[in-house]
């Protein structure tokens, strides 16, 4: 069984191999180093 991953960050990373469904958990107004190909979700 497979289950999808959050990836939970502050924005300050290096471009993260997750090979399976998943989704970016970040800051509100922080950016991701790289273009997201899933959801990318933010927080106050």
């Amino acid at each position: 069984m497979r289950a999808a991953v959050t990836v939970i960050t502050d924005g300050w990373c290096d471009i993260p191999r997750v090979r399976r469904d998943h989704a970016c958990l970040i800051p509100q107004g922080a950016r991701l180093p790289f273009t997201a190909r899933g959801p990318v979700f933010r927080v106050r």
